[in-house]
């Protein structure tokens, strides 16, 4: 669903990797069951990169859009909104599950366009049930992990385990935006914005858990591990299309 074809591929090729990761999850079974859930009056949040809107599978499909607009080749958001709402334009071309579905986007990891606004007042009068979220920071809290320059390293020496109360008031509160950026900026994560929507606005945020390889989700993505009250939570893995 990206603006380009990945690695040389032709649109008939992508609909072969298509099918076959549609196959994992039933679609075709939920497409006969229920025909109407093509998309049609639904909209879909997605926080990522910038949108590339005038890519045909996204032209028109945007209801509203922050710091997520960009003429330029945005490659991760324009293929992650093509995926779940992307335009069918034909029966043999590549197009999202939802594809009569329509999409609230944020531009947050954005390679054109930074992003230094507040999540939660930007969002919090989209008219979405869902958010996607595919991005991670990639520490690790129930491994007392982070990944730096030169490998893995230990997050809180003085302790086998993370607490809620680091969890939350130093490694989402400051710790993590602080270390990566070089200014050095003292600043709440937007996993923390994301919950708060989740509490107050009963909004499901779907979160990656992160393509590292780890055996446990990225400090994104286990807020419930750490606050049973965040129930408007869902941590995805993923396969790919060769299982």
């Amino acid at each position: 669903m990206c603006s380009f074809m990945p690695f040389g591929l032709s649109a008939s090729d992508i609909m072969y990797i298509l099918k076959k990761s549609w196959k994992l999850i039933n679609l075709d079974e939920a497409y006969k069951e229920n025909p109407g859930i093509d998309g049609s009056g639904v909209n879909l949040g997605v926080i990522d990169s910038a949108f590339s809107t005038t890519h045909p599978s996204l032209a028109g499909k945007d209801v509203d859009l922050v710091n997520g607009s960009s003429s330029i080749l945005e490659q991760h958001g324009t293929h992650v909104a093509g995926i779940a709402i992307g335009a069918m334009k034909g029966d043999r071309d590549p197009h999202g599950i939802a594809y009569n579905g329509k999409y609230y986007g944020l531009g947050k990891q954005n390679p054109s366009l930074s992003y230094t606004g507040n999540l939660y007042e930007d969002v919090k009068n989209w008219n979405v049930k869902i958010i996607n979220n595919s991005w991670v920071a990639t520490w690790y809290p129930l491994n007392n992990r982070y990944y730096t320059d030169s490998g893995y390293a230990v997050i809180d020496k003085n302790s086998e385990t993370i607490s809620a109360d680091y969890y939350f008031n130093t490694l989402l509160e400051w710790r993590i935006n602080q270390e990566a950026t070089s200014t050095g900026r003292r600043a709440p994560h937007d996993t923390l914005h994301l919950i708060r929507l989740s509490k107050e606005k009963d909004i499901l945020n779907v979160m990656a858990a992160g393509n590292e390889g780890k055996m446990t989700p990225a400090a994104t993505a286990v807020a419930p591990s750490y606050d049973e009250a965040v129930r408007a939570w869902l941590v995805v893995g993923a396969l790919d299309a060769q299982g």
